[in-house]
């Protein structure tokens, strides 16, 4: 697992777990859909730098 990958996972996992607490459904669909963007950003990121 790379670097960046976790560190962001890190900072998501605390912002989710969060909202979660809190009860803040709305921050949680938004760190879910910010979670899911990075994801999908960095797989094809990955498949395009093949070096």
């Amino acid at each position: 697992m790379r670097t960046n990958f976790t560190i962001f996972l890190l900072f998501f996992g605390i912002a989710f777990l969060d909202a979660v607490r809190g009860g803040h459904w709305w921050r949680v669909l938004f760190w879910v859909a910010i979670g899911v963007g990075f994801f999908l950003a960095d797989r094809r990121r990955g498949a395009s730098n093949t070096s």
